[in-house]
């Protein structure tokens, strides 16, 4: 069984391509030509294609069921402040860190701090999750 404690935390580092971008516009729906219009882009204040803010926070939830706390958790809520554009192929980078452990009757819950931010350190999104965590995960 897999060990847990607060202060725990990984980093994972994505980017995102003008593909991915297009095929979660098409899978979501959400179509807005600020995602996918170059010509339209440069004529916003973002002046470039920007990464739906959930297809970051989605990022986030990969890191919280494969790396930390990983394979079984579930994810019960989450709260994500968007505070800069992620700009189509630029890389982000994602910290989850656990902040509070919670034993109930039934179950193990984390509540874990999420940042992402851009290659110079600029914070993108801020946020907090709150799971459930695997059988297997044990608080140290």
């Amino acid at each position: 069984s897999k060990g847990i404690r607060i202060g725990d935390a990984v980093e994972g580092r994505k980017t995102f391509s003008q593909e991915e971008v297009s095929a979660f516009a098409t899978i979501s729906g959400d179509t807005n030509p600020i995602h996918q219009d170059a010509v339209y882009a440069k004529t916003t204040t973002f002046g470039a294609c920007i990464v739906h803010g959930v297809l970051m926070s989605g990022y986030v939830s990969a890191l919280l069921g494969t790396k930390l706390p990983g394979m079984g958790t579930v994810l019960v809520s989450m709260t994500q402040n968007f505070k800069a554009p992620l700009f189509v192929g630029a890389e982000m980078a994602c910290r989850v860190r656990v902040e509070a452990l919670k034993t109930t009757s039934k179950h193990v819950f984390a509540t874990l701090e999420t940042t992402c931010t851009d290659a110079s350190g600029g914070v993108l999104m801020t946020g907090t999750a709150f799971v459930k965590l695997p059988e297997s995960c044990r608080i140290e």
